[in-house]
């Protein structure tokens, strides 16, 4: 496995890990994001099952630095779902209660998204 196959499978891992945690996997409450469950017709559960089905060929991009300042890295992730590209960029929380999975992102793409292992 290439080191960054393994750097993003180490992340997945981690985050899925996060996921199985009391506080499942926690979603931005963005407008645009709640919106794309609607009109995909996708519930709450499906989108957990396709984040949690990601896998190193979902890769688009990672770490990077997170613009807002906060710590931690933000990673991004595509799926086909409904014969839309998705767009999902994800990050571990690390405190106090320990770690959490965390979803910025879960929206249509905005720009045709690259998958530099191979598409999943």
């Amino acid at each position: 496995m290439s080191s960054r196959k393994l750097k993003v499978q180490l992340f997945l891992n981690e985050f899925k890990e996060a996921a199985n945690s009391d506080y499942g996997i926690l979603y931005a409450g963005r407008s645009k994001n709640w919106d794309t469950l609607v009109e995909l017709e996708i519930t709450s559960a499906m989108r957990d099952e396709i984040v949690l089905g990601l896998s190193f060929r979902n890769y688009v991009s990672g770490p990077l630095k997170d613009e807002k300042g906060h710590s931690g890295e933000l990673w991004v992730f595509g799926v086909l779902e409904n014969s839309k590209e998705i767009y999902i960029k994800l990050k571990v929380l690390t405190g106090k209660a320990g770690k959490k999975a965390f979803c910025l992102s879960f929206h249509p793409a905005e720009h045709s998204l690259s998958f530099p292992l191979g598409r999943g």
